[in-house]
């Protein structure tokens, strides 16, 4: 029985005979021989794919046979000897259109895009066709700018092997084609949109993919028959603001038309068919209003409307959807067990956070991220979204500009978009920021039109809104995972001159700095499709091809045995042991020392009075521990964070001291509320309104007024506290994450943390003051040139060197550095390791050494005859390569003299490390004992 289009109501159809009626008109009818070979299975391409669906083709069908199993190609086929079912293949394989042993049958994906057009009122047998189609099924639900075709996300689920029972992520829906994909293919799936209407779109078009063929048409053909067309309120659709826009954009006869159809579709109970009708309705939006048609943009073309337009419009609409949708249920294979749906609204920049419980759980990822700046995705759906009731005018340019992609910014946030840019720039792989910084040289130019103006701080956020996009969905995926980025470029001229802007290349880099593996880049010829706003997409496309690690990375890369090395040592892991006595808790500081460690350092191999160096002493650490053990001590470091934690853990305080931190707890509730904001204690840093809120600035700067007034060393004590505190009343995401977030912090926040770690400290001191203690000096200072230090002084150094390529020092402590009055460029300049240098693109490991063997050389020449050095390091990676870190010191410092003596590998304790153990990968490290 046939479904014809001009009585789609009136027939009852049973799925079976339609689904076998378009089976048998595609089958092959005469057996197919080649080299009379009736055991191979033949596969028969499309006659129309391009060179990247080709390759795809390729990849999807070896992906799904043995290993063992061999492809012939003979005279257009491919033919395998296989013990795999043909149905197997008929259900799976997307850019073949027909597959069999003997008789060829049309796979299901031939069949489903069959459906494209209906069913014809043709008898008897008709080829497959032979030009692409898109938008099959529920695939032209809606109109959508710039969505990627259904063939792609099918063939991609195939490429990367995914079990039956997978969930796949899609973090920027979009028109809703992966979960809508997933679904069909017996998957589970989630999804993000920040557009209301994508999300509207992806939840009807994936949920309309599990109903029953029977069900779906009867639902539709009943309510639409129970419909009925009359006037209604207009104020009891929508505000009056809403209102008011609207009836500049449509005939007033329209909007009536439009009130009644949506008053109908509340009359329907069932979530899923109120929203099909929805989306019916803003589907013909566009033609029944004066928003001009082949324009991307919300553009006025005033037009005559007749009544009942739309309403006619609507049910023609119902009625093609119907046409196009049952047909295709009717050919789609029902799952066993029903696939899960979960589609939220949310940014992507933040996916974790939509899903937490989804973290670790998803199996592949397929998305197409908006074009940079090239896509009003927001302002072209306008009217819909007021219309649908989805998203209020007044909040559409809230929502714009926080769009990844957007385009529509005004000056004052582009200032903003662009010092923020400034402030992060160096998170993006150099490439990028040079390009966004080449562009911005001419487009900030006062002749340059406001677009053009606009272009570098958009294109700042564009890509630094994919880094932490990137980055969030990382965490959702599963170890061995697949993720796939549909990207595009485009292009802008700059005085004059045409500017490629490789999007692709840009993105597969922050890709590998967001934690992907990447893989390859599939470059693809754009599809021609029914898109009216084709020529607003780049010129050429990209697959983004990634990985996820299948376990955590190896920790340790050395010539020597492991396992013995590990096994021995045991003794410094300390699992444990008590590390947060003394003061050792003044102040955070990432990757820093266990006391443990340098107090069983200095018991073992000094005695007191010998002079003990650490050349890098981050929070005193060592230096606090030597005092203690009645070992003076010297120490060095660039960072004048660092310097002034240090001096403030060993300093010499007396009882009076003592008493003068506590009278200023109460100094601080006294004081505080009659001051005035000391605006020149500020900072002078433009960015601090980026990172601070205005009130805690002025909250600092009468609190630091009262300190500096203080007396040494109660003022370095109370600068170190207060430095404790910066991070926590910022922006700023954490002391490991140079990122800004959305947080309150309300300027009482400043004195009552400021208070609680000034009480802890004062619970410390007075059992550091009982204690007898040695001598410590310590310099800001480069640690490859320390001539202050006299040669062969020093009994024992103990040290913990930066780390190469994990941690950039100078970066995450900017602000405390900014308001103790410190230098950050000498921080910066002189910091060896440094994560951003050592991540740039092409990187090697060879200045890191240079920098480490100068400091060698210095420890050799301060160290006396017979002295020992202990030295704390982990190995790394640098451009994808292992570098045996510590095994190089060990060949570095014998060429000084000084040869090693005992080494051992230590296992960190999570909680152990102010560094994140799973996300710095570093798991264990190398105790190295030198003896000169």
């Amino acid at each position: 029985m046939r479904f014809f289009p001009d009585k789609p109501m009136q027939e009852k159809l049973n799925s079976m005979e339609i689904a076998e009626a378009i089976r048998n008109e595609f089958s092959m009818a005469t057996p197919l021989l080649l080299s009379n070979d009736m055991e191979s299975i033949k596969f028969e391409l499309k006659p129309y794919l391009q060179p990247f669906e080709r390759e795809l083709a390729m990849r999807e069908l070896r992906s799904l046979i043995d290993s063992n199993d061999r492809i012939v190609e003979e005279q257009g086929y491919c033919l395998i000897n296989t013990d795999r079912s043909e149905k197997f293949f008929l259900q799976r394989l997307t850019y073949w259109q027909r597959v069999g042993r003997v008789f060829l049958e049309p796979t299901i994906q031939a069949l489903l895009e069959s459906t494209q057009n209906g069913l014809s009122n043709k008898q008897g047998r008709r080829e497959l066709h032979n030009a692409r189609r898109l938008r099959y099924g529920p695939h032209d639900l809606h109109e959508y700018r710039g969505k990627f075709f259904p063939q792609l996300v099918r063939s991609l689920m195939n490429i990367s092997r995914i079990p039956d029972d997978a969930l796949v992520l899609d973090t920027m829906c979009g028109s809703g084609t992966t979960p809508c994909e997933a679904l069909a293919s017996g998957r589970s799936a989630i999804g993000a949109d920040l557009n209301p209407l994508s999300v509207l779109i992806t939840i009807v078009k994936s949920g309309i993919v599990l109903e029953k063929p029977t069900i779906f048409i009867e639902t539709v053909s009943k309510h639409l028959k129970n419909f009925r067309f009359k006037d209604v309120h207009l104020e009891n659709i929508w505000s009056p603001d809403d209102l008011n826009y609207l009836n500049r954009w449509f005939d007033p006869e329209a909007i009536r038309d439009i009130s009644t159809i949506l008053t109908n579709t509340k009359t329907v109970q069932e979530p899923l068919y109120r929203d099909f009708f929805r989306l019916c309705l803003s589907n013909i939006i566009r033609s029944v209003s004066w928003q001009k048609e082949t324009d991307l943009r919300v553009r006025k073309e005033t037009k005559p409307y007749i009544q009942g337009t739309a309403i006619s419009c609507f049910i023609e609409k119902v009625h093609e959807q119907i046409k196009r949708i049952h047909p295709y249920l009717c050919v789609l294979p029902q799952p066993s067990v029903r696939p899960s749906l979960t589609i939220r609204h949310g940014n992507a920049v933040n996916v974790a956070g939509i899903f937490p419980e989804y973290l670790g759980k998803v199996d592949l990822l397929i998305t197409s991220p908006p074009y940079a700046t090239a896509l009003p995705y927001l302002d072209t759906d306008r009217l819909s979204l007021m219309v649908l009731d989805l998203l209020p005018r007044k909040q559409h340019k809230d929502t714009e500009i926080i769009m990844v992609g957007t385009r529509e910014v005004s000056e004052r946030q582009r200032r903003e978009i662009w010092e923020r840019y400034n402030t992060r720039k160096n998170e993006l792989p150099e490439k990028v920021f040079k390009l966004i910084d080449q562009i911005a040289e001419y487009n900030h130019g006062d002749d340059v039109g406001f677009r053009r103006r606009n272009l570098p701080a958009l294109l700042g956020k564009y890509f630094l809104d994919m880094l932490e996009s990137m980055r969030s969905a990382h965490a959702m995926m599963v170890p061995g995972a697949h993720g796939y980025y549909v990207v595009g470029n485009n292009s802008t001229v700059v005085n004059g001159q045409k500017i490629k802007i490789p999007t692709n290349e840009f993105l597969f880099e922050i890709g590998a700095a967001a934690g992907w593996r990447p893989e390859e880049m599939i470059p693809m010829e754009l599809l021609i499709s029914r898109d009216i706003f084709k020529e607003n997409r780049g010129s050429s496309e990209s697959i983004l091809c990634f990985s996820v690690k299948n376990k955590k990375r190896k920790a340790i890369y050395t010539r020597e045995d492991v396992g013995l090395l590990t096994e021995n040592g045991h003794e410094w892991n300390f699992h444990d042991a008590i590390t947060q006595e003394h003061l050792h808790t003044l102040h955070p500081y990432p990757a820093k020392f266990i006391p443990q460690i340098p107090r069983k350092v200095i018991e073992t191999w000094t005695v007191k009075g010998e002079l003990v160096y650490d050349p890098f002493v981050g929070c005193g650490t060592a230096l606090l521990e030597s005092s203690l053990l009645g070992r003076p001590s010297v120490g060095t470091d660039n960072n004048p964070v660092a310097i002034m934690i240090s001096r403030a853990k060993t300093a010499n305080y007396s009882t009076t001291d003592i008493d003068t931190l506590r009278a200023f707890l109460s100094e601080i509730d006294q004081a505080l509320p009659h001051l005035k904001p000391q605006r020149e204690l500020i900072p002078n840093n433009k960015n601090f309104l980026y990172w601070f809120s205005e009130e805690v600035l002025d909250r600092l700067s009468m609190l630091k007024s009262l300190i500096i007034a203080k007396p040494e060393p109660v003022k370095t004590m109370l600068l170190a506290v207060f430095s404790s505190i910066i991070v926590r009343v910022s922006y700023q995401d954490s002391d490991t994450r140079y990122a800004k977030i959305k947080r309150i912090v309300k300027p009482t926040d400043v004195d009552r943390f400021f208070k609680g770690k000034l009480a802890e400290v004062l619970q410390h001191l007075p059992e550091i003051i009982a204690l007898s203690r040695a001598p410590v000096t310590i310099y800001q200072a480069d640690s490859r040139n320390v001539p202050f230090i006299e040669s062969e002084s020093i009994s024992l150094i103990v040290t913990s060197p930066p780390y190469l390529n994990a941690y950039d020092y100078h970066k995450y402590h900017r602000q405390r550095i900014h308001w103790i009055d410190g230098s950050v460029e000498f921080a910066r300049d002189i910091e060896i390791g440094s994560h951003d240098e050592f991540t740039k693109p092409n990187a090697t490991p060879d200045q890191y050494f240079v920098d480490m063997d100068a400091c060698f050389s210095e420890w050799a020449r301060v160290l006396r005859k017979g002295g020992r050095c202990v030295v704390i390091i982990g190995d790394a990676i640098v451009t994808k390569q292992p570098v045996p870190v510590a095994d190089t010191f060990v060949d570095l410092m014998e060429k000084q003299g000084v040869t090693i003596e005992k080494r051992w590998i230590r296992e960190l304790h999570s909680t152990k490390r102010a560094f994140n153990v799973t996300n710095s990968r570093i798991s264990h490290e190398h105790v190295l004992l030198f003896k000169k």
